[in-house]
């Protein structure tokens, strides 16, 4: 299940929900001040593999 982020657009909270790809919005709350209808912002991918970060899209030992 996706992690997403959301700004609540009355206080400004920031915080994650888990949502299935099809599960509607409708209906989410901020858990600050409990104002329905949060923006969805876009959200920094992290990795935990210990890659390189300089890690290129061709397979290995390709130029």
């Amino acid at each position: 299940m996706p992690m997403y982020e959301f700004e609540c657009q009355e206080c400004g909270e920031i915080f994650e929900e888990l949502l299935g790809i099809n599960e509607s919005t409708d209906g989410l709350k901020c858990p600050k001040c409990q104002a329905k209808n949060p923006r969805k912002v876009l959200s920094v991918f992290s990795s935990a593999t210990g890659g390189s970060s300089g890690a290129s899209c061709t397979p290995s030992g390709s130029t």
